[in-house]
């Protein structure tokens, strides 16, 4: 694994797989009252002429 500011690198799956593990067997339960206040469903709209359909 490296890291570069925010991202990291996981050479092989298994690395990830783990990370990934470990992060909702150890870290969200320290985190997770904070987050729910940071979680929402205010979600975006994209107003990009690039992702509009004809038709639709």
């Amino acid at each position: 694994m490296s890291t570069l500011g925010n991202n990291v690198y996981f050479d092989c799956a298994k690395k990830f797989k783990n990370e990934v593990l470990n992060f909702f067997n150890k870290t969200w339960d320290y985190i997770r009252l904070t987050m729910k206040s940071r979680i929402n469903n205010n979600l975006q709209s994209l107003q990009n002429p690039e992702f509009e359909f004809e038709g639709v």
